[in-house]
């Protein structure tokens, strides 16, 4: 194998491993990275690298509790916390669509000499129809690789059995099955990545008298390194991407979203602790880059003249983000990773894996992000030179100044929001006909398609805050949103949320939110920012379950909680700062007002047909 070159920018990470000429490969045998597999499980990588392998299997996080999820990632992260800098550590992945032969030895329950082989024959039949439903014949393989330096195999011996030991008791912890692979079920897992739906015949005994070497039980029938980015194995393509990220402890969704693509692909993940020292020394440096960055911000707000307190929301996040680390690392002896995670995508069609790449792709791209951050401020420019309506730009403008970059990547995403812009969801391409400065504006979102309703948030919360931005000292700004609980579904419109409840009152804002989900609203993570920044609540009947969760969540009493229990009309709890009061609410239904505000469809109908009536009569 070529080797394999992880070339990278200063703030500009490459997405893909390319290959270049080196030392050249004589066998594909050759090309196979390690020197010798033992019968016991320990690979000896190169002279004095040494590793070994354990397989764990799935444990039922994403059905947990919260505080269940929270206590399996604590015992994860303190896992992670066990392996000092010398320890390479690798979490290896492994989704693959086809034959299942563990799954086919289960069910292949054997006759035997009674009268009970047409249930067993039933029997099979029926599980063979259940493991076909689903999941389209994937199966998921989760390992953990430990690699470490030593003089010689007896030292890496002692010091690797040493490790597999408390790997495997920080599984059981954790609740999760684990067992160390033996180097015949190694040579296996490699085998079965370099030869798909192959079977796998050998063993050490046999290895003695035949001449051969490990690798040659193991080895396709060809490797091809001589495109740039692809390569091929056999009559397999394949494409190798990798993201490489700073973290104090890894993400669960970042975990779950990567292997969610239910396609043939190996995801592992090289996690490498950084010594405490450096570590902080390089967060403070990268404070001090995110400071500059809000100066410059700040100089360019006072040119325009717009208010300095409008920062980038990616800055803001970003600073907070590196602040809090800096004191979890300082104070609570917290270790960073690095970590580089690659993704290997193998398809014998070369039509099907460009489809895969281009799925990855959209999960996570900072070079996007370089590129869009450079465009908006010529986007802008007229704009900030002559603010009027005229010179507002539009997705449109966005459209075309991406084109223009150099980079790949900017026509990359002009395409993809060409649907956007000149497709059937080019709705918000347009500048707005409603004159946004009305006493009150209404925003109705309801009929947007799945596709556009996470846009048409955003854009409402944005209009919502310029609002507030030019009400500020001069008047309050009232904000209510309806189904309050989809705005806290998503990443993006939950951080504007929070921002919206943290900021909102310093600007004379008042935001409100409402919603009959409460269970939804309540799964959020960000609810408890929400409820810390909230001073008015007012509760009306409640379900069972959604009454325990809000009682936990409010230390409400069970007296108190009958007021919201299978409670009428205009009866329920009102919380203002720390004091709970019961109301009752019998608002007149004989008034206009509450013909203007009734929402029950009976109502509204029958208002309908009195005012026909009256209609026919005059």
């Amino acid at each position: 194998m070529k080797k394999a070159n992880i070339s990278k920018e200063k703030g500009k990470p490459k997405k893909k491993l390319s290959f270049f000429g080196g030392k050249k490969k004589k066998s594909v045998q050759e090309t196979i990275p390690y020197l010798r597999m033992l019968r016991n499980g320990i690979c000896q990588v190169e002279k004095n690298k040494f590793n070994k392998m354990i397989r764990f299997l799935d444990i039922n996080y994403q059905l947990s509790t919260e505080e269940d999820k929270e206590s399996i990632f604590n015992e994860f992260s303190s896992f992670l916390n066990y392996f000092d800098p010398s320890v390479d550590i690798e979490l290896s992945y492994i989704n693959r669509i086809g034959k299942n032969e563990e799954v086919e030895k289960n069910i292949n329950v054997p006759d035997r000499n009674d009268s009970y082989n047409e249930i067993r024959k039933e029997y099979r039949e029926m599980l063979k129809n259940q493991s076909q439903k689903g999941n389209n014949g994937l199966t998921k393989y989760m390992y953990i690789t430990f690699s470490l330096q030593a003089q010689d195999l007896k030292e890496a011996t002692t010091r690797l059995e040493r490790m597999e030991m408390d790997i495997l008791n920080n599984f059981k912890q954790m609740g999760v099955k684990a067992y160390v692979l033996s180097g015949y079920e190694r040579l296996k897992v490699i085998h079965d990545i370099l030869n798909p739906n192959k079977n796998f015949v050998f063993s050490f005994e046999d290895l003695k008298y035949s001449g051969l070497s490990t690798k040659d039980y193991i080895v396709p029938a060809s490797f091809n390194f001589s495109s740039h980015n692809q390569f091929k194995i056999g009559e397999y393509f394949g494409e190798v991407n990798f993201l490489q990220i700073l973290a104090p402890e890894l993400s669960d969704r970042l975990l779950s979203e990567f292997l969610g693509v239910e396609e043939n692909m190996i995801v592992t993940f090289h996690i490498n602790s950084i010594d405490q020292t450096e570590a902080i020394k390089m967060i403070k440096r990268k404070i001090t880059d995110l400071d500059k960055m809000k100066i410059e911000e700040n100089k360019k707000a006072i040119r325009s003249g717009y208010d300095i307190d409008i920062l980038p929301s990616d800055l803001i996040t970003y600073g907070n983000d590196a602040k809090k680390l800096l004191v979890e690392l300082q104070n609570h002896n917290e270790r960073m990773f690095v970590i580089t995670i690659l993704f290997t995508n193998m398809e014998k069609s070369r039509k099907k894996l460009s489809n895969i790449i281009f799925q990855l792709n959209s999960i996570v791209s900072a070079e996007e992000t370089s590129v869009i951050d450079r465009c908006l401020p010529i986007l802008y420019k007229n704009y900030f030179d002559n603010p009027i309506p005229e010179n507002m730009p539009i997705l449109e403008d966005l459209y075309n100044l991406l084109l223009k970059q150099e980079e790949k990547v900017g026509k990359k995403l002009a395409v993809e929001m060409e649907i956007y812009v000149k497709g059937s969801l080019n709705v918000f391409n347009h500048r707005t006909n409603v004159d946004t400065g009305n006493r009150i504006l209404c925003y109705d979102i309801k009929e947007l398609g799945k596709q556009l309703r996470k846009i048409g948030m955003l854009i409402v919360q944005d209009q919502v805050w310029n609002r507030v931005t030019i009400n500020r000292n001069k008047k309050e700004t009232r904000y209510y949103c309806g189904e309050f609980h989809l705005l806290l579904r998503e990443e993006q419109t939950a951080s504007y949320s929070i921002e919206i409840w943290k900021r909102f009152r310093k600007w004379g804002g008042i935001p409100t939110g409402l919603t009959q989900n409460v269970k939804d609203l309540l799964a959020s993570p960000e609810i408890e920012n929400i409820f810390d920044n909230t001073d008015f609540i007012l509760m009306l009947n409640q379900a069972s379950g959604d009454r325990e969760i809000l009682a936990n969540k409010l230390n409400i009493s069970l007296y108190q909680l009958s007021y919201v229990t299978n409670s009428n009309e205009g009866e329920g709890l009102l919380f203002y700062g720390n004091t709970i009061v019961p109301f009752v609410d019998r608002f007149p239904k004989d008034t206009k007002l509450y013909k203007l505000m009734t929402t029950k469809p009976e109502e509204l109908k029958e208002g309908i047909e009195i005012d026909r009536q009256r209609e026919v009569k005059n």
